[in-house]
Protein backbone atom coordinates (compact mmCIF):
# COMPACT_ATOMS: atom_id res chain seq x y z
CA UNK A 1 0.00 0.00 0.00
CA UNK A 2 1.79 2.95 -1.39
CA UNK A 3 1.84 5.67 1.77
CA UNK A 4 -0.24 8.67 2.35
CA UNK A 5 1.95 11.98 1.77
CA UNK A 6 0.67 15.19 3.18
CA UNK A 7 2.41 18.54 2.81
CA UNK A 8 2.28 20.99 5.57
CA UNK A 9 3.25 25.16 4.27
CA UNK A 10 3.52 27.78 7.06
CA UNK A 11 6.23 30.11 7.77
CA UNK A 12 5.31 29.53 11.43
CA UNK A 13 7.80 27.34 12.88
CA UNK A 14 5.03 26.53 16.23
CA UNK A 15 2.52 25.10 14.05
CA UNK A 16 5.17 23.37 11.48
CA UNK A 17 6.28 21.12 14.75
CA UNK A 18 2.61 21.18 16.18
CA UNK A 19 0.42 20.45 13.37
CA UNK A 20 2.30 17.31 12.22
CA UNK A 21 2.59 15.89 15.43
CA UNK A 22 -1.20 16.27 15.86
CA UNK A 23 -1.40 13.94 12.62
CA UNK A 24 0.86 11.71 13.69
CA UNK A 25 -1.30 11.16 17.18
CA UNK A 26 -4.04 10.88 14.88
CA UNK A 27 -3.81 9.23 11.59
CA UNK A 28 -1.58 6.24 11.24
CA UNK A 29 0.45 5.98 8.48
CA UNK A 30 0.14 9.10 7.07
CA UNK A 31 4.00 10.48 6.04
CA UNK A 32 3.96 14.54 6.94
CA UNK A 33 6.45 16.60 5.16
CA UNK A 34 6.82 20.62 5.88
CA UNK A 35 7.61 23.73 3.90
CA UNK A 36 8.57 27.43 5.46
CA UNK A 37 7.45 29.12 2.15
CA UNK A 38 5.49 29.05 -0.72
CA UNK A 39 8.76 28.58 -2.75
CA UNK A 40 10.10 25.92 -1.12
CA UNK A 41 7.06 23.72 -1.18
CA UNK A 42 6.63 24.55 -5.25
CA UNK A 43 9.91 22.99 -5.43
CA UNK A 44 8.99 20.00 -3.83
CA UNK A 45 4.74 19.51 -5.48
CA UNK A 46 6.85 19.74 -9.05
CA UNK A 47 8.41 17.18 -8.13
CA UNK A 48 6.37 14.58 -5.72
CA UNK A 49 2.63 13.93 -5.64
CA UNK A 50 0.91 14.72 -2.45
CA UNK A 51 -2.60 13.15 -1.16
CA UNK A 52 -3.06 16.57 0.79
CA UNK A 53 -1.68 20.05 0.96
CA UNK A 54 -2.44 22.46 4.12
CA UNK A 55 -1.20 25.74 3.71
CA UNK A 56 -1.46 29.35 5.43
CA UNK A 57 -2.73 32.01 3.31
CA UNK A 58 -0.64 35.18 4.63
CA UNK A 59 3.36 34.19 4.49
CA UNK A 60 5.86 36.34 3.30
CA UNK A 61 6.43 36.74 -0.69
CA UNK A 62 4.35 34.61 -2.42
CA UNK A 63 1.37 34.09 -0.21
CA UNK A 64 -0.71 30.95 0.31
CA UNK A 65 -3.85 32.05 -2.36
CA UNK A 66 -0.90 32.23 -4.67
CA UNK A 67 0.23 29.33 -3.97
CA UNK A 68 -3.14 27.48 -4.39
CA UNK A 69 -3.04 28.90 -7.79
CA UNK A 70 -0.08 27.23 -8.72
CA UNK A 71 -1.38 23.92 -7.05
CA UNK A 72 -4.23 24.14 -8.97
CA UNK A 73 -2.08 24.59 -12.27
CA UNK A 74 0.31 21.50 -11.54
CA UNK A 75 -1.28 19.29 -9.39
CA UNK A 76 -5.15 20.19 -10.28
CA UNK A 77 -6.46 16.68 -8.65
CA UNK A 78 -4.26 16.88 -5.28
CA UNK A 79 -7.00 18.79 -2.53
CA UNK A 80 -5.44 22.02 -1.04
CA UNK A 81 -6.63 22.93 2.50
CA UNK A 82 -6.34 26.39 3.59
CA UNK A 83 -5.66 27.92 7.19
CA UNK A 84 -6.95 31.15 7.61
CA UNK A 85 -7.12 33.94 10.77
CA UNK A 86 -9.96 34.54 12.60
CA UNK A 87 -12.11 36.76 10.99
CA UNK A 88 -10.61 36.65 7.53
CA UNK A 89 -13.95 35.74 5.87
CA UNK A 90 -13.16 37.44 2.78
CA UNK A 91 -10.11 35.74 2.24
CA UNK A 92 -11.67 32.56 3.14
CA UNK A 93 -14.18 32.64 0.27
CA UNK A 94 -11.42 34.17 -2.35
CA UNK A 95 -9.49 30.83 -1.65
CA UNK A 96 -12.96 28.59 -1.59
CA UNK A 97 -13.45 30.12 -5.30
CA UNK A 98 -10.03 29.78 -6.66
CA UNK A 99 -10.27 25.86 -5.75
CA UNK A 100 -9.71 25.26 -1.69
CA UNK A 101 -10.78 22.04 -1.11
CA UNK A 102 -11.33 23.46 2.73
CA UNK A 103 -10.57 26.03 5.22
CA UNK A 104 -9.37 26.03 9.05
CA UNK A 105 -9.64 29.13 11.23
CA UNK A 106 -7.20 29.85 13.73
CA UNK A 107 -6.57 29.33 16.67
CA UNK A 108 -6.44 25.70 15.07
CA UNK A 109 -8.51 22.95 16.46
CA UNK A 110 -6.36 19.37 16.23
CA UNK A 111 -9.72 17.45 15.79
CA UNK A 112 -11.42 19.44 13.60
CA UNK A 113 -8.31 19.98 11.31
CA UNK A 114 -7.49 16.30 11.15
CA UNK A 115 -11.15 15.47 10.27
CA UNK A 116 -10.77 17.76 7.30
CA UNK A 117 -7.57 16.62 6.29
CA UNK A 118 -8.75 12.91 6.57
CA UNK A 119 -12.04 14.30 4.07
CA UNK A 120 -9.25 15.41 2.07
CA UNK A 121 -7.26 12.10 1.50
CA UNK A 122 -10.17 10.33 0.82
CA UNK A 123 -11.70 12.07 -1.62
CA UNK A 124 -8.21 12.08 -3.15
CA UNK A 125 -7.16 8.50 -3.04
CA UNK A 126 -11.10 7.30 -4.39
CA UNK A 127 -10.83 10.20 -7.04
CA UNK A 128 -7.24 8.66 -8.31
CA UNK A 129 -8.91 5.06 -7.93
CA UNK A 130 -12.14 6.19 -10.00
CA UNK A 131 -9.98 7.28 -12.37
CA UNK A 132 -8.20 4.26 -12.87
CA UNK A 133 -10.68 2.29 -13.23
CA UNK A 134 -12.12 4.94 -16.07
CA UNK A 135 -8.41 4.78 -18.07
CA UNK A 136 -8.78 0.58 -17.88
CA UNK A 137 -12.59 1.19 -18.87
CA UNK A 138 -11.43 3.73 -21.70
CA UNK A 139 -8.84 1.28 -23.00
CA UNK A 140 -11.31 -1.50 -23.10
CA UNK A 141 -13.88 0.71 -24.99
CA UNK A 142 -11.36 1.70 -27.27
CA UNK A 143 -10.03 -2.40 -27.80
CA UNK A 144 -13.72 -2.73 -28.46
CA UNK A 145 -14.07 0.01 -30.86
CA UNK A 146 -11.24 -1.18 -33.30
CA UNK A 147 -12.52 -5.09 -32.51
CA UNK A 148 -16.33 -3.84 -34.27
CA UNK A 149 -14.46 -1.51 -36.98
CA UNK A 150 -12.88 -4.84 -37.77
CA UNK A 151 -15.72 -6.40 -38.29
CA UNK A 152 -17.61 -3.67 -39.86
CA UNK A 153 -15.02 -3.73 -42.28
CA UNK A 154 -15.41 -7.65 -42.91
CA UNK A 155 -18.73 -6.93 -42.78
CA UNK A 156 -18.82 -4.77 -45.88
CA UNK A 157 -16.27 -6.78 -47.69
CA UNK A 158 -18.58 -9.66 -47.02
CA UNK A 159 -22.05 -7.90 -48.35
CA UNK A 160 -20.01 -6.49 -51.10
CA UNK A 161 -19.29 -9.66 -52.36
CA UNK A 162 -22.43 -11.03 -52.30
CA UNK A 163 -24.12 -7.81 -54.04
CA UNK A 164 -21.64 -8.68 -56.57
CA UNK A 165 -22.41 -11.73 -57.20
CA UNK A 166 -26.55 -10.98 -57.25
CA UNK A 167 -26.33 -7.57 -58.52
CA UNK A 168 -28.49 -7.30 -61.57
CA UNK A 169 -30.05 -11.05 -61.02
CA UNK A 170 -33.61 -11.43 -62.48
CA UNK A 171 -35.13 -14.57 -63.04
CA UNK A 172 -38.00 -15.31 -65.69
CA UNK A 173 -40.35 -18.20 -65.08
CA UNK A 174 -42.49 -19.35 -68.04
CA UNK A 175 -43.14 -22.24 -70.02
CA UNK A 176 -43.30 -20.08 -73.48
CA UNK A 177 -39.66 -20.57 -74.97
CA UNK A 178 -40.53 -17.55 -77.29
CA UNK A 179 -41.21 -15.56 -74.23
CA UNK A 180 -38.22 -16.63 -72.72
CA UNK A 181 -35.61 -15.46 -75.57
CA UNK A 182 -37.89 -12.61 -76.11
CA UNK A 183 -38.03 -11.16 -72.44
CA UNK A 184 -34.11 -11.88 -72.00
CA UNK A 185 -33.43 -9.99 -75.19
CA UNK A 186 -35.91 -6.74 -74.45
CA UNK A 187 -34.33 -6.51 -70.96
CA UNK A 188 -30.40 -7.09 -72.18
CA UNK A 189 -31.17 -3.86 -74.80
CA UNK A 190 -33.00 -1.13 -72.13
CA UNK A 191 -31.02 -2.85 -68.77
CA UNK A 192 -27.81 -3.81 -69.65
CA UNK A 193 -26.31 -3.87 -66.45
CA UNK A 194 -28.96 -6.43 -65.32
CA UNK A 195 -28.32 -10.47 -65.34
CA UNK A 196 -31.14 -12.29 -66.75
CA UNK A 197 -31.58 -16.18 -66.29
CA UNK A 198 -34.40 -18.18 -67.15
CA UNK A 199 -36.26 -21.13 -66.15
CA UNK A 200 -39.29 -23.32 -67.75
CA UNK A 201 -41.39 -24.81 -64.52
CA UNK A 202 -41.72 -23.49 -61.25
CA UNK A 203 -40.21 -26.15 -59.78
CA UNK A 204 -36.97 -25.45 -61.98
CA UNK A 205 -37.36 -21.98 -60.71
CA UNK A 206 -37.25 -22.84 -57.25
CA UNK A 207 -34.16 -25.18 -57.32
CA UNK A 208 -32.18 -21.56 -58.69
CA UNK A 209 -33.98 -19.61 -56.05
CA UNK A 210 -33.08 -21.39 -53.60
CA UNK A 211 -29.33 -21.53 -54.66
CA UNK A 212 -28.81 -17.83 -56.08
CA UNK A 213 -30.36 -14.50 -54.59
CA UNK A 214 -32.17 -12.55 -57.21
CA UNK A 215 -33.02 -9.20 -57.35
CA UNK A 216 -36.82 -9.81 -58.71
CA UNK A 217 -38.46 -12.94 -60.16
CA UNK A 218 -40.82 -12.84 -63.10
CA UNK A 219 -43.25 -15.51 -63.55
CA UNK A 220 -46.22 -16.36 -65.85
CA UNK A 221 -49.65 -16.83 -63.87
CA UNK A 222 -50.63 -19.82 -65.67
CA UNK A 223 -47.96 -23.23 -66.34
CA UNK A 224 -48.81 -26.59 -66.08
CA UNK A 225 -47.89 -27.89 -62.74
CA UNK A 226 -47.11 -25.87 -59.90
CA UNK A 227 -48.66 -22.68 -61.13
CA UNK A 228 -47.77 -18.87 -60.81
CA UNK A 229 -49.76 -18.38 -57.73
CA UNK A 230 -48.59 -21.51 -56.19
CA UNK A 231 -45.04 -20.34 -57.21
CA UNK A 232 -45.52 -16.59 -55.74
CA UNK A 233 -46.61 -18.32 -52.47
CA UNK A 234 -43.84 -20.29 -52.16
CA UNK A 235 -41.46 -17.09 -52.55
CA UNK A 236 -43.45 -14.89 -50.64
CA UNK A 237 -42.70 -17.84 -47.30
CA UNK A 238 -39.22 -18.52 -47.88
CA UNK A 239 -37.62 -15.69 -49.69
CA UNK A 240 -40.06 -12.31 -48.58
CA UNK A 241 -37.96 -9.72 -49.44
CA UNK A 242 -37.92 -10.70 -53.10
CA UNK A 243 -40.41 -8.54 -55.53
CA UNK A 244 -42.31 -10.76 -57.91
CA UNK A 245 -44.21 -9.72 -60.71
CA UNK A 246 -46.63 -11.66 -62.59
CA UNK A 247 -47.10 -12.02 -66.10
CA UNK A 248 -51.22 -12.18 -66.82
CA UNK A 249 -53.86 -12.79 -69.86
CA UNK A 250 -55.76 -10.25 -71.39
CA UNK A 251 -59.09 -9.38 -68.93
CA UNK A 252 -57.43 -11.93 -66.40
CA UNK A 253 -58.90 -9.34 -63.64
CA UNK A 254 -59.46 -12.15 -60.92
CA UNK A 255 -55.92 -14.00 -61.30
CA UNK A 256 -54.23 -10.53 -60.90
CA UNK A 257 -56.50 -9.64 -58.17
CA UNK A 258 -55.65 -12.56 -56.46
CA UNK A 259 -51.58 -12.19 -57.36
CA UNK A 260 -51.60 -8.72 -55.64
CA UNK A 261 -53.32 -9.85 -52.73
CA UNK A 262 -50.68 -12.76 -52.29
CA UNK A 263 -48.14 -10.34 -52.07
CA UNK A 264 -46.44 -10.08 -56.43
CA UNK A 265 -45.12 -6.61 -56.68
CA UNK A 266 -46.43 -5.81 -59.76
CA UNK A 267 -48.27 -7.63 -63.26
CA UNK A 268 -47.39 -6.93 -66.81
CA UNK A 269 -50.06 -8.18 -69.12
CA UNK A 270 -49.95 -9.91 -72.58
CA UNK A 271 -49.19 -8.61 -74.93
CA UNK A 272 -46.09 -7.09 -72.92
CA UNK A 273 -45.12 -4.07 -73.75
CA UNK A 274 -41.26 -3.83 -73.19
CA UNK A 275 -40.98 -0.24 -71.80
CA UNK A 276 -43.51 -0.65 -69.61
CA UNK A 277 -41.90 -4.65 -68.58
CA UNK A 278 -38.51 -2.73 -68.27
CA UNK A 279 -39.67 0.09 -66.26
CA UNK A 280 -41.73 -1.76 -63.93
CA UNK A 281 -38.50 -4.48 -63.60
CA UNK A 282 -36.11 -1.83 -61.81
CA UNK A 283 -38.66 -0.41 -59.73
CA UNK A 284 -39.09 -3.95 -58.53
CA UNK A 285 -35.05 -4.02 -58.14
CA UNK A 286 -34.74 -0.27 -56.31
CA UNK A 287 -37.06 -1.50 -54.30
CA UNK A 288 -35.02 -4.60 -53.49
CA UNK A 289 -31.83 -2.67 -53.19
CA UNK A 290 -33.91 -0.01 -50.82
CA UNK A 291 -35.34 -2.95 -48.50
CA UNK A 292 -31.29 -3.91 -48.58
CA UNK A 293 -30.07 -0.76 -46.83
CA UNK A 294 -33.00 -0.41 -44.67
CA UNK A 295 -32.12 -4.06 -43.15
CA UNK A 296 -28.33 -3.54 -43.27
CA UNK A 297 -28.65 -0.32 -41.24
CA UNK A 298 -31.36 -1.91 -38.72
CA UNK A 299 -28.43 -4.60 -38.28
CA UNK A 300 -25.93 -1.91 -37.75
CA UNK A 301 -28.28 -0.14 -35.60
CA UNK A 302 -29.17 -2.84 -33.35
CA UNK A 303 -25.53 -3.73 -33.05
CA UNK A 304 -24.66 -0.48 -32.50
CA UNK A 305 -27.13 -0.23 -29.18
CA UNK A 306 -26.48 -3.51 -28.02
CA UNK A 307 -22.88 -2.17 -27.69
CA UNK A 308 -23.76 1.18 -26.00
CA UNK A 309 -25.57 -1.08 -23.98
CA UNK A 310 -23.00 -3.07 -23.31
CA UNK A 311 -20.64 0.17 -22.69
CA UNK A 312 -23.55 1.50 -20.74
CA UNK A 313 -23.84 -1.25 -18.30
CA UNK A 314 -20.19 -1.55 -17.26
CA UNK A 315 -20.21 2.02 -17.03
CA UNK A 316 -22.83 1.47 -14.37
CA UNK A 317 -20.65 -1.50 -12.97
CA UNK A 318 -17.92 0.48 -12.23
CA UNK A 319 -19.53 3.55 -11.18
CA UNK A 320 -21.62 1.18 -8.72
CA UNK A 321 -18.15 -0.58 -7.40
CA UNK A 322 -17.00 3.52 -7.48
CA UNK A 323 -19.63 4.18 -5.36
CA UNK A 324 -19.16 1.27 -2.79
CA UNK A 325 -15.94 2.17 -2.84
CA UNK A 326 -16.79 5.47 -2.08
CA UNK A 327 -19.40 4.72 0.69
CA UNK A 328 -16.57 1.60 2.52
CA UNK A 329 -15.93 2.28 5.77
CA UNK A 330 -12.63 0.17 4.70
CA UNK A 331 -11.76 2.17 1.86
CA UNK A 332 -8.68 3.87 3.85
CA UNK A 333 -7.71 0.70 5.45
CA UNK A 334 -7.30 -1.56 1.42
CA UNK A 335 -3.96 -2.16 1.10
CA UNK A 336 -1.72 -5.44 0.15
CA UNK A 337 -0.09 -6.38 3.01
CA UNK A 338 -1.04 -9.71 4.77
CA UNK A 339 -1.15 -7.45 8.32
CA UNK A 340 -3.63 -4.83 6.94
CA UNK A 341 -5.60 -7.93 5.15
CA UNK A 342 -6.05 -9.49 8.40
CA UNK A 343 -6.92 -6.25 10.50
CA UNK A 344 -9.49 -6.03 7.76
CA UNK A 345 -10.65 -9.24 7.86
CA UNK A 346 -11.00 -9.37 11.96
CA UNK A 347 -12.93 -5.92 11.34
CA UNK A 348 -15.27 -7.16 9.81
CA UNK A 349 -15.55 -10.57 11.86
CA UNK A 350 -16.32 -8.35 14.76
CA UNK A 351 -18.58 -5.51 13.20
CA UNK A 352 -21.82 -6.93 13.86
CA UNK A 353 -20.79 -8.99 16.96
CA UNK A 354 -22.01 -7.03 20.72
CA UNK A 355 -18.61 -7.70 22.35
CA UNK A 356 -16.34 -5.17 23.97
CA UNK A 357 -13.17 -4.64 21.46
CA UNK A 358 -9.97 -3.57 22.40
CA UNK A 359 -7.80 -2.02 19.68
CA UNK A 360 -3.87 -2.21 20.41
CA UNK A 361 -1.31 -0.60 18.46
CA UNK A 362 1.32 1.93 18.66
CA UNK A 363 0.46 5.74 18.79
CA UNK A 364 -0.19 7.13 15.25
CA UNK A 365 -1.50 3.81 13.45
CA UNK A 366 -4.96 4.47 12.96
CA UNK A 367 -7.11 2.91 15.92
CA UNK A 368 -9.47 5.38 15.65
CA UNK A 369 -10.20 4.50 11.90
CA UNK A 370 -10.67 0.71 13.03
CA UNK A 371 -13.47 1.56 15.18
CA UNK A 372 -15.02 4.12 13.04
CA UNK A 373 -14.97 0.90 10.51
CA UNK A 374 -16.80 -1.21 12.80
CA UNK A 375 -19.32 0.95 13.64
CA UNK A 376 -19.93 1.44 9.82
CA UNK A 377 -19.55 -1.82 9.20
CA UNK A 378 -22.47 -2.96 12.44
CA UNK A 379 -25.93 -2.62 12.63
CA UNK A 380 -25.54 0.58 15.03
CA UNK A 381 -24.16 2.65 11.92
CA UNK A 382 -27.37 4.96 12.04
CA UNK A 383 -26.40 5.92 15.30
CA UNK A 384 -23.92 8.32 17.04
CA UNK A 385 -20.17 7.24 17.55
CA UNK A 386 -18.63 9.10 19.83
CA UNK A 387 -14.57 9.41 20.62
CA UNK A 388 -13.55 10.13 23.57
CA UNK A 389 -9.78 10.55 24.40
CA UNK A 390 -8.89 9.74 27.86
CA UNK A 391 -5.57 11.12 28.21
CA UNK A 392 -6.78 14.47 26.86
CA UNK A 393 -9.57 14.99 29.95
CA UNK A 394 -8.53 15.69 33.44
CA UNK A 395 -9.03 12.90 36.11
CA UNK A 396 -11.09 15.24 37.57
CA UNK A 397 -13.07 15.66 34.35
CA UNK A 398 -13.35 12.50 33.37
CA UNK A 399 -16.12 10.69 35.82
CA UNK A 400 -18.43 13.52 34.89
CA UNK A 401 -17.53 13.49 30.68
CA UNK A 402 -18.07 9.52 30.74
CA UNK A 403 -21.27 9.42 33.21
CA UNK A 404 -22.62 12.68 33.27
CA UNK A 405 -23.59 14.84 36.16
CA UNK A 406 -26.86 16.30 38.13
CA UNK A 407 -27.00 19.85 38.65
CA UNK A 408 -25.08 21.45 41.98
CA UNK A 409 -23.09 17.40 42.04
CA UNK A 410 -20.01 19.38 42.42
CA UNK A 411 -18.70 23.26 42.45
CA UNK A 412 -19.39 24.75 38.67
CA UNK A 413 -21.81 21.96 37.95
CA UNK A 414 -24.61 24.94 37.26
CA UNK A 415 -26.85 22.32 35.20
CA UNK A 416 -27.39 18.94 34.52
CA UNK A 417 -25.28 17.01 31.45
CA UNK A 418 -25.56 13.85 30.15
CA UNK A 419 -22.34 11.63 29.85
CA UNK A 420 -21.20 10.21 26.77
CA UNK A 421 -22.58 6.98 27.35
CA UNK A 422 -25.78 8.34 26.89
CA UNK A 423 -24.84 10.23 24.03
CA UNK A 424 -23.87 7.33 22.39
CA UNK A 425 -27.09 5.92 23.21
CA UNK A 426 -27.82 3.10 20.55
CA UNK A 427 -24.56 3.90 18.89
CA UNK A 428 -20.36 3.16 19.64
CA UNK A 429 -18.47 4.89 22.60
CA UNK A 430 -14.61 4.83 21.24
CA UNK A 431 -12.52 4.97 24.76
CA UNK A 432 -8.85 5.92 23.37
CA UNK A 433 -5.97 5.73 25.40
CA UNK A 434 -8.29 3.71 27.79
CA UNK A 435 -5.24 2.64 29.73
CA UNK A 436 -4.67 6.36 31.09
CA UNK A 437 -8.07 6.18 32.71
CA UNK A 438 -7.44 6.31 36.92
CA UNK A 439 -8.04 3.30 38.68
CA UNK A 440 -11.12 3.93 40.06
CA UNK A 441 -12.76 4.93 36.82
CA UNK A 442 -11.79 2.03 35.14
CA UNK A 443 -13.44 -0.39 38.09
CA UNK A 444 -16.53 2.30 37.25
CA UNK A 445 -16.32 1.66 33.91
CA UNK A 446 -16.28 -1.81 33.76
CA UNK A 447 -19.10 -2.21 36.65
CA UNK A 448 -20.88 -0.05 33.63
CA UNK A 449 -20.31 -2.54 30.65
CA UNK A 450 -21.40 -5.25 33.56
CA UNK A 451 -24.39 -4.12 34.30
CA UNK A 452 -25.23 -1.63 31.04
CA UNK A 453 -26.12 1.09 33.35
CA UNK A 454 -24.16 4.64 34.73
CA UNK A 455 -24.53 6.59 37.85
CA UNK A 456 -24.04 10.13 36.74
CA UNK A 457 -22.49 12.14 39.51
CA UNK A 458 -24.64 13.72 41.99
CA UNK A 459 -27.29 11.20 41.24
CA UNK A 460 -28.91 8.74 43.26
CA UNK A 461 -30.22 6.62 40.89
CA UNK A 462 -28.54 4.33 37.94
CA UNK A 463 -29.45 5.56 34.50
CA UNK A 464 -29.53 2.43 31.66
CA UNK A 465 -27.52 2.43 28.97
CA UNK A 466 -27.41 0.51 25.74
CA UNK A 467 -24.16 1.34 23.87
CA UNK A 468 -21.49 -0.40 21.93
CA UNK A 469 -18.26 -0.06 23.74
CA UNK A 470 -14.28 -0.24 21.64
CA UNK A 471 -11.96 0.83 23.60
CA UNK A 472 -7.98 1.62 22.44
CA UNK A 473 -4.58 1.23 23.96
CA UNK A 474 -0.61 1.39 23.06
CA UNK A 475 0.63 -1.82 22.37
CA UNK A 476 2.34 -2.74 25.73
CA UNK A 477 5.92 -3.37 25.85
CA UNK A 478 6.77 -6.89 27.04
CA UNK A 479 9.84 -6.62 29.89
CA UNK A 480 12.97 -8.83 28.88
CA UNK A 481 13.14 -11.44 30.08
CA UNK A 482 14.11 -12.52 33.66
CA UNK A 483 12.74 -9.24 34.74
Amino acid sequence: MTPLRVLIVDDDPALLQALPKALRLRMGGVTVETADSAAAALDRITTGDYDAIVTDIKMPGMDGLALLTEIRKHRPDTPTLIITGHGEDELMVRALRGGAYDFIQKPIDRDYFVAALYRAIRAHVLNRRAKDRQTALQCCADELERILDQLERKLRVQVGEERAMGQGGVLIVDDDPALLQALPEALRLRMPEVTVETADSAAAALERVAARDYDAIVTDIKMPGMDGLALLAEIRTRWPDTPTLMITGHGEHELVLHALRGGAFDFVQKPIDRDYFAGSLRRAIQVRELSRRAKREQWRLERHLNELEIVVEERAHRLRETKELIESPLSLLMGSTGQMEKVVRQIKQVADSPLTVLVEGETGTGKEVVARAIHQLSARRDKPFIAVDCGAIPDTLIESELFGHEKGAFTGAHQRKEGQFQVAGGGTLFLDEVVNLPLPTQAKLLRALQERQVQPLGSKRPVPVEVRFIAASNVRQHPPAGE
